[in-house]
C-alpha cells in the first residue's frame, strides 16, 4: 500500500492485465528547485510548491505532480537590510521582515494581516519612510502579503539590537552598527588663520 503523503510508488503491468509493485526497482527524481531528499521511494520536502516527480524503470518512465503545502507560519525573518552599518542620525536602507514556516517558506498573512511590533535596546526609532518623517512602532504584513518594510534611525553610536515580534512567532533579531561622525583634516591646501 502506498501512502501518497510521504511515499511514491510505481506499478508495472503486462499485456494480460497483471500488475505488480515496481517501487523498489524504480529510479526516482524531482524538479531540482524542490530541494529535499530521497530515502528509497520516500521523499522529504524542503520547499513548498508543485513539483514534477519522475520515475524510471526498465526503460520506461512516468511523471506525476506532487504538491507540497507550506506549514503554518512559525517565525519572522529579516530578508533584507539586516546587520547594517550606518552613521549616527542617518536613516537606514530598507529593512524587510517576512513571515515564514519552519522550513523557510514565505507564508501569506491571513485576513486582518499580522501586526509586527518593532523594538530596540537603544534610543533608536523606526520609520515607515526613507526620509524619516513617519515614526512607527509596528508594521503590518497585509492580508495576502508575506512581508513588510521599515527603516531605522539612531542618534547614539553603538550596536543596537532590532527585534520584530508578533505573538507566538519566533521573533527576528539583527544587530546594527551605528558609527559616530568623523571629522578629517588634510594637510596642505589653502588655509586662512
Amino acid at each position: 500500500k502506498c501512502d501518497w503523503s510521504s511515499d511514491v510508488c510505481s506499478f508495472r503491468s503486462d499485456d494480460y492485465g497483471n500488475t505488480w509493485d515496481a517501487t523498489g526497482s524504480t529510479a526516482w527524481s524531482i524538479d531540482s528547485g524542490a530541494g529535499g531528499s530521497w530515502s528509497a521511494n520516500v521523499y522529504t520536502s524542503a520547499k513548498a510548491g508543485t513539483w514534477n516527480v519522475m520515475g524510471s524503470y526498465s526503460g520506461k518512465s512516468g511523471t506525476a505532480q506532487l504538491t507540497v503545502n507550506p506549514a503554518a507560519a512559525s517565525k519572522l525573518v529579516y530578508t533584507a537590510g539586516a546587520d547594517q552599518s550606518i552613521t549616527v542620525s542617518t536613516v537606514s536602507s530598507v529593512i524587510t521582515v517576512q513571515l515564514q514556516d519552519p522550513s523557510g517558506n514565505p507564508i501569506s498573512a491571513g485576513a486582518g494581516g499580522v501586526v509586527v511590533s518593532l523594538t530596540t535596546n537603544s534610543s533608536g526609532r523606526f520609520y515607515s519612510d526613507s526620509a524619516g518623517n513617519n515614526r512607527i512602532y509596528s508594521v503590518t504584513i497585509a492580508s495576502g502579503a508575506n512581508s513588510a518594510n521599515f527603516y531605522y534611525w539612531d542618534s547614539s553610536a553603538g550596536h543596537p539590537v532590532l527585534t520584530a515580534s508578533s505573538g507566538s512567532l519566533t521573533p527576528a533579531t539583527t544587530q546594527f552598527t551605528i558609527n559616530n561622525y568623523y571629522l578629517g583634516f588634510q594637510t596642505g591646501g589653502c588655509q586662512t588663520l
